[in-house]
């Protein structure tokens, strides 16, 4: 079944299925729905938890070896898998599998990237149609985002006058990372406080958060010296999460920026590329230095490394996320 990401919530009150597959281009966004799966499998006894990202050390045979074997404490399984590329063949093969077997001691949650209609008609899709779920994020357009950032807000019991929005919708530039960030910060500063544009350019003025896009502009660019400097000031601040995810978000697009000009014989031009994926007329000038120095399999191996950065984030490998950072500078802002 194909659902939206606003019916997931009401899905997952009736039901929890053996499979889903939370696909799109805004990281945010597929963050929570992923984030509702578990939550509700969690409650419903899943409580033992797997991660895989299908980079140079995904291992088909463990996954394989985790399904076939049941857990000492008889508890079920939550198998997460991030698909930062192209699906590989063995994991294809896995989910087809799946179809010819009872599936009630793991739910399996697939992340990747958007899925075009070639994607949608091969066997391991159809699988998932059949018996499980899939669940396409969109991403926000310029001209939805002040009412996408008010009905948050208001959620989280942020109140912001018209004008604070605007500078609100004007500095994030479409980041939906960067806009969940700051509406935190604001219900956790400011609770039951009215917020005016005068606060809110301040509070932009001030932050040290922002300098997270101004490093991937500067990676985007190929400026690695200034790139290195923000990095050693984000370094104080303790920001690597919101690093990984605002780099892999970017070279989630360029990558399919790059797949679409492949397509075609005469090049697109790239007003029209931008246009289509919604590229605020400020970041063109960063997005057209990327693509003309980042190919996507440039991307695909650095979104491998980001992978890898996230899991020493949260202590899975014993290495210096810091130091893998830098070396993420170093494969992006090298000649082509």
């Amino acid at each position: 079944m194909k659902l939206k990401p606003e019916g997931l919530t009401g899905h997952l009150k009736q039901s929890l299925l053996p499979i889903y597959c939370v696909s799109g281009d805004e990281p945010l966004l597929i963050q929570e729905a992923v984030a509702a799966i578990n939550q509700t499998a969690q409650s419903k006894n899943f409580t033992e938890r797997h991660r895989f990202t299908t980079d140079s050390t995904f291992d088909i045979d463990t996954l394989h070896q985790l399904t076939q074997s049941g857990s000492l404490f008889g508890d079920q399984k939550r198998i997460e898998i991030n698909v930062p590329g192209k699906l590989p063949a063995e994991l294809a093969e896995f989910i087809i599998a799946l179809s010819n077997r009872s599936i009630d001691d793991a739910v399996f949650i697939l992340s990747t990237a958007k899925l075009d209609a070639a994607a949608q008609k091969t066997n391991w899709y159809k699988t998932i149609d059949q018996i499980g779920c899939h669940i396409t994020v969109w991403p926000i357009e310029a001209k939805q985002l002040p009412g996408w950032l008010q009905a948050r807000a208001r959620n989280m019991n942020v109140q912001l006058d018209a004008n604070a929005l605007g500078v609100l919708s004007q500095c994030i530039e479409g980041n939906l990372l960067a806009a969940a960030q700051w509406l935190e910060k604001l219900s956790l500063q400011y609770p039951n406080t009215r917020i005016t544009e005068t606060m809110m350019t301040e509070l932009m003025e001030d932050s040290s958060r922002y300098d997270v896009f101004e490093w991937v502009a500067q990676v985007l660019q190929g400026n690695g010296n200034k790139a290195w400097h923000i990095l050693q000031k984000l370094q104080v601040d303790g920001e690597a999460t919101l690093i990984v995810w605002a780099l892999a978000k970017e070279l989630r697009i360029i990558y399919q920026m790059q797949q679409q000009l492949g397509q075609h014989r005469q090049r697109m031009p790239l007003a029209t590329l931008f246009q289509q994926f919604y590229i605020w007329p400020k970041r063109q000038p960063e997005f057209e230095a990327a693509l003309r120095r980042i190919s996507a399999a440039r991307c695909l191996q650095t979104l491998q490394q980001l992978a890898k950065v996230d899991t020493m984030i949260k202590g899975g490998i014993a290495d210096d996320p810091w130091m893998a950072l830098a070396n993420v500078i170093s494969t992006l802002c090298a000649s082509p």
